[in-house]
């Protein structure tokens, strides 16, 4: 019986999934994608794993709600791209990526 709790422990602390850590900010990318009624920005790591994705209506939404800007300042993405350091901005400010520990 311990030695099942035991692995049951071992287990549940080498899982990914279990421990969440901020991604460092310093290297992210940040693609953008608009084609006439589609837009899109994710974020990824150099090695291609998506850290946050926002499609359509939320892309709209975080520019309107001010968490992205613009490079034109206008209120519009299309035809004007999100400045990337506003998306790195935000995932700083909601904990999604940080510092190196």
């Amino acid at each position: 019986m311990a030695r099942r709790q035991q692995r049951k422990r071992r287990g549940f602390a080498g899982s990914t999934k279990s421990r969440k850590r901020a991604v460092p900010c310093e290297n992210l990318e940040v693609t953008q994608w608009f084609e006439r009624d589609r837009q899109s920005v994710v974020v990824s790591t150099p090695a291609g794993d998506t850290v946050a994705e926002w499609w359509d209506d939320d892309v709209t939404s975080m520019v309107e709600d001010g968490f992205f800007s613009t490079r034109g300042g206008m209120q519009r993405p299309r035809g004007n791209p999100i400045d990337p350091q506003s998306v790195i901005a935000y995932l700083r400010d909601v904990g999604t990526c940080g510092r190196k520990r």
